[in-house]
């Protein structure tokens, strides 16, 4: 998982965080062009997510954990 909060942006491998990076107040600019995920990856992409918020790491583990249900852990 990848998650930006507006200061870090972090990468999780299976729920635990593998790398984190500075990036203070960099906008993620929107786009009416095609998103696209693995677009030169040769392999498999298991799920693809895309939230409001970053995730924290105890959020990120509930939708790792509580596949399907995550959305309504949140309530």
């Amino acid at each position: 998982a990848l998650t930006y909060d507006g200061m870090y942006i972090r990468l999780y491998v299976n729920g635990t965080k593998v790398s984190e990076k500075s990036l203070p107040y960099q906008r993620i600019k929107l786009t009416r062009e095609p998103l696209y995920f693995g677009r030169f990856y040769c392999g498999f992409i298991d799920e693809i997510a895309i939230y409001d918020k970053a995730l924290s790491q105890q959020e990120l583990l509930n939708h790792i954990q509580h596949p399907g249900i995550f959305e309504r852990l949140l309530i």
